[in-house]
């Protein structure tokens, strides 16, 4: 829960989720300068602001990371799947980020980090 914002790739991307009543495992998010388009066969495509919902997936085998998964409601290129929408969560001693990279070896160039009061 909370606001990320992105840098480098997310650069101006913002992300905020807020959880349902009772639970912290899903709720509903609004974002943006969201990007649509391929990430793993070419560059993100234009960018949109939106809402729907938010959702934390366990971690499982092979990368044991859990992902927050995004549900958007609109434009039609994201309903028909054309971007990004499942992201890998990061947390350390001293930050949560989420990230477009399930290797956690690998420094991920689509990242958003959780912003602080």
């Amino acid at each position: 829960m909370g606001t990320y914002v992105g840098t480098r790739e997310a650069d101006g991307v913002r992300l905020t989720l807020t959880a349902a009543p009772g639970g912290n495992r899903g709720g509903t998010l609004t974002s943006e300068n969201w990007p649509t388009g391929s990430f793993h066969k070419s560059q993100p495509g234009k960018a949109f602001t939106g809402s729907g919902a938010w959702e934390v997936e366990d971690a499982r085998p092979p990368t044991r990371r859990s992902l927050l998964r995004l549900q958007f409601e609109d434009p039609a290129e994201v309903t028909s799947g054309d971007t990004l929408d499942k992201l890998s969560i990061g947390i350390d001693a001293e930050r949560i980020f989420v990230y477009d990279d399930t290797d956690p070896d690998v420094c991920p160039a689509f990242r958003l980090q959780r912003q602080t009061d």
